[in-house]
């Protein structure tokens, strides 16, 4: 429907007289297309000396408040042409045609002026395998008494077909639907699981990631999107970023990693490893600052993006454990969260892979061992550690938890609630969350470390505290001997003498138990 009162184009393609009314289109055809009923569609081959291909619209009046949205597929399953362009462009002309401006420039880091860092409204197949709405407000620049806008598709070959669907050009519904809502002649019409004027979630929503990326087959219950990525093992991409494997981002088009919508509310920190490039063809080098990593927050379903950090190229080249704290403005009831590579040389170039994310509610983050205890009486019943990662249990992170299927192996000594560290290269590590613990509190675990009386010092097991959200680490208790000087762990004049918690093979044949007072510096916070 087009209304020339309100100058509004509102869209659905199944009448194809308010179609034509509307839009003018070059190759373009009026039918059903990848699951849609009604659609424009437009495919086939290159016509002989002209390839582009197109959809405009009338001349528009548009003001202060409009936004425009659509619905786009590319190719519906299908590879896009290799080494063509074929990305379909959103642009505007205020002068009848004559010139033409992208509806939404690129703002990347290193341009002047940035309010935030954006993509430009240039759309890559890559990112539109499925049917995807985009929601754009209209900047000032296309404001006139006679705006046009088009969709535009320069070079393609066969398979590179695409569609729209749902156009709509006008007035601004409530907070544009948070992006989760079409807009209906000024109203919201929710999608499935939002509700109310301006589409807030219908119940809450989950308040916490926890992702080592060690199964492709999960990737997508944890991740609303990962464009341009893949689940990798050590021996491959970027190789070991923490333990075992990771998210290797390498391919053509866009590359981002994007969580579904939580409730961070109460949520404190973000923290990750990444590696950005190196020094071998799989992981190479990237070579100006818009190859850099950002991550970005948005509390309107991807319509906008605020800046949380930017991972500068250079500081990448070695896998680095990264911490931040959530900026205020991104503690809201339906916040998203997306790790974006803004420009990148072309498949195979200027890689970057991520692992171990962690977002975490302050709710969820504390366990005080005098209310929960971390451990019951009997060790053999089900313990702390037997719950799945994602639900509450004291464990904030395990890597290389688990044992090779390949080596068809067992531990050498399994009970049966035991976590057995033994699979691919890179740390073996259980981190808890943080404990609220007071000076003499007691800590103790059972120890195995291979089942080997050889004694070697090459592989100990190493037991730390940190009081700075795993930036540093130190040894629960450091190691004080005759003879040692007062530094380290050999404070006082009534000085305890005392191995490090360091635990070497040799010492652990079979299973030790090890008990250990807290001491007052580490329960000092």
């Amino acid at each position: 429907m087009t209304s020339v009162l309100f100058n509004t184009i509102s869209l659905d393609f199944s009448n194809v007289l308010d179609v034509t009314q509307s839009l003018g289109f070059y190759l373009g055809h009026v039918q059903p297309y990848c699951q849609h009923d009604w659609t424009l569609s437009f495919s086939g081959e290159p016509s002989p000396g002209s390839s582009i291909r197109y959809v405009e619209t009338q001349s528009m009046q548009i003001g202060a408040s409009y936004t425009l949205q659509f619905s786009l597929v590319m190719g519906c399953g299908r590879d896009p042409s290799p080494h063509i362009d074929t990305q379909v462009r959103l642009e505007f002309s205020t002068n009848h045609g004559l010139t033409w401006h992208l509806v939404k420039e690129a703002c990347l880091p290193g341009m002047p002026s940035c309010s935030e860092f954006t993509a430009p409204s240039v759309y890559h197949p890559s990112e539109f395998t499925d049917w995807r709405r985009i929601t754009l407000p209209l900047p000032h620049r296309a404001w006139s008494s006679a705006t046009r806008f088009r969709w535009i598709q320069n070079y393609y070959g066969e398979q590179d077909e695409w569609a729209l669907d749902d156009i709509y050009i006008g007035q601004q519904c409530l907070q544009m639907c948070h992006g989760h809502g079409w807009c209906d002649h000024g109203h919201c019409r929710c999608d499935p699981g939002f509700s109310g004027l301006d589409c807030q979630a219908s119940s809450p929503l989950s308040s916490s990631i926890l992702s080592d990326f060690e199964s492709q087959d999960g990737l997508l219950a944890v991740w609303q999107e990962v464009i341009g990525g893949e689940v990798v093992t050590p021996d491959m991409g970027c190789g070991v970023v923490s333990s075992g494997s990771s998210l290797y981002f390498s391919k053509a088009g866009l590359r981002q990693l994007v969580s579904y919508d939580l409730d961070t509310e109460w949520a404190e920190f973000v923290q990750f490893y990444l590696r950005v490039g190196g020094d071998w063809v799989q992981c190479n080098m990237a070579d100006s600052r818009e190859e850099g990593v950002l991550l970005q927050y948005s509390n309107d379903g991807g319509i906008s993006w605020g800046l949380i950090a930017e991972m500068y190229f250079t500081d990448f080249t070695k896998p680095r454990f990264v911490h931040y704290e959530l900026p205020q403005a991104s503690k809201t009831p339906c916040t998203r969260f997306r790790w974006w590579q803004p420009l990148h040389s072309g498949d195979g170039y200027d890689q970057w892979a991520i692992d171990d994310v962690i977002i975490l509610s302050e709710r969820e983050k504390h366990i005080i061992p005098m209310a929960n205890p971390t451990m019951p009486q009997n060790f053999y019943e089900k313990p702390a550690f037997d719950y799945p990662l994602n639900q509450m249990s004291v464990w904030l992170m395990l890597g290389n938890e688990g044992m090779e299927k390949e080596r068809n192996g067992s531990f050498c000594a399994p009970t049966p609630s035991a976590m057995v560290f033994g699979r691919s290269d890179g740390d073996r590590v259980a981190v808890t969350r943080d404990l609220v613990l007071r000076p003499g509190y007691t800590l103790q675990f059972k120890l195995n470390i291979g089942c080997e009386s050889q004694f070697s010092a090459s592989a100990s097991v190493l037991l730390q505290y940190s009081h700075d959200a795993g930036r540093t680490w130190a040894l629960v208790k450091e190691g004080c001997y005759l003879g040692s000087s007062g530094a380290g762990g050999c404070e006082g004049s009534g000085r305890e003498l005392r191995e490090p918690t360091v635990y070497a093979t040799g010492d652990y044949e079979s299973w030790t138990r090890v008990t250990i007072v807290i001491p007052r510096n580490v329960a000092a916070r």
